[in-house]
């Protein structure tokens, strides 16, 4: 059973840049185990983690979003999304 889910953001750039920032928890609305981002803008570049612990122990994992043009926007969004699936379902393997 999993005991909690965290989502960290860290901004590549700006005044966070380099602070990691907790924007989601499993209490938050909408799925836990995935964070989508709708409309890709300048601050929502950097670094996604995504934390889940359990009683057996604590799995992470990290996505780093990227933007080159407005094209590229929506599909790194869903890389986001992606890597936070592939977090959940190892955490459900090494987990339980």
């Amino acid at each position: 059973m999993v005991q909690y889910v965290r989502w960290y953001h860290e901004p590549s750039d700006g005044p966070m840049h380099g602070e990691r920032t907790l924007i989601k928890t499993g209490r938050s609305a909408g799925e836990p185990y995935v964070h989508t981002i709708h409309a890709v803008r300048r601050a929502h570049l950097g670094r996604y983690t995504c934390e889940i612990k359990n009683v057996v122990g604590i799995n992470t994992c990290e996505a780093h979003l990227s933007v080159r043009s407005a094209a590229a926007a929506e599909m790194a969004a869903v890389a986001v999304v992606v890597a936070a699936q592939a977090c959940w379902i190892a955490s459900r393997r090494i987990l339980g």
